[in-house]
């Protein structure tokens, strides 16, 4: 029996294009190589992808109807509409410079529309399954992948996370804040901490401090460690001893890191110590033979009276 296929490789380039994009088959490309040559353009793309992200409803780009009473035609279903949207944002071509370009399309036909928005989710329901591909979890962080993730915000569009398998999402966004912190991008570690979903761990701190010390990277880390031990004395000992030693060690060796982290400590310190100068007492005992005295102090607000007035001298 002849391959189907062999029939669809003698029809124009323009009908291939209408197969393509009514299909909503994404993978249509990579059959052979004439769907690819056909198919591959960034032109083809664009108008692929403008069938997907919008139907012409007014300035709401992502139609959430099964059919367009107004047009006339059908539109997909949520559930085929979100799986289809994570899986383009998910391609490799589908870039920065790709996105500013869908979206100019769907503003081109939008015109006459009041306020135009690329991205207007104001009348989406809470059934709608579209999500952060897996590309945009993990680096390499690139200039061109943030603007991405950027772009992507302010359009109003957000993917949801919480579809997302948890256990995986666990794995996947925690390698993908090793790989931020190593490559010192505070950009990817706040689009990573979603308000607590996945908390960053004590590890990931020590990571922070010990590779570049970027504060912004630090403060970011920090505070999704404090949200997740909220309530908790752990909180007041989320920098430990290695970490103090680490500062004081730079201090002394002139780099100014040292003493950039020896402020932010001391800084989160004093809303346990309720003075400057017991979170100083603090971080020096942490750095000595009272490191002990230190982390009850740090719990309990209370330091040994005679070491502090002489820390505080």
């Amino acid at each position: 029996m002849e391959n189907p296929v062999n029939h669809f490789a003698t029809l124009a380039p323009e009908l291939l294009e209408q197969i393509f994009i009514r299909s909503e088959t994404l993978s249509m490309p990579l059959v052979n190589r004439h769907f690819y040559a056909s198919l591959r353009s960034e032109t083809v793309l664009l108008r692929f992808c403008t069938h997907v992200f919008y139907h012409g409803e007014g300035n709401h780009v992502f139609s959430i109807l099964n059919y367009d009473q107004h047009n006339g035609i059908r539109v997909m279903s949520q559930t085929r509409m979100g799986e289809l949207q994570t899986t383009i944002l998910d391609q490799e071509w589908f870039t920065i410079s790709f996105a500013k370009k869908l979206e100019m399309e769907v503003l081109r036909l939008q015109k006459g529309y009041p306020k135009p928005h690329i991205f207007d989710l104001t009348r989406v329901q809470p059934e709608w399954r579209t999500m952060w591909p897996q590309r945009l979890l993990r680096g390499p962080w690139t200039d061109g992948k943030l603007d991405l993730i950027d772009w992507i915000a302010k359009s109003g569009f957000f993917p949801r996370w919480e579809k997302i398998d948890l256990d995986s999402a666990n794995q996947m966004i925690k390698k993908g804040m090793r790989e931020a912190i190593l490559e010192n991008k505070p950009r990817a570690i706040q689009f990573l901490d979603p308000h607590g979903s996945f908390p960053f761990t004590h590890d990931l701190l020590k990571l922070a401090v010990f590779s570049s010390c970027n504060i912004s990277i630090i403060e970011t880390t920090y505070s999704s460690l404090a949200r997740a031990q909220q309530g908790t004395v752990a909180v007041a000992t989320i920098f430990d001893a290695e970490m103090c030693n680490w500062a004081k060690d730079r201090m002394a060796k002139g780099d100014e890191r040292g003493q950039v982290l020896r402020d932010f400590i001391t800084s989160k310190w004093a809303s346990f110590t309720r003075t400057e100068a017991g979170a100083r007492w603090a971080f020096e005992a942490m750095t000595s033979d009272w490191n002990s005295l230190g982390r009850k102090f740090l719990k309990n607000g209370t330091p040994p009276f005679g070491l502090f007035n002489a820390a505080a001298g």
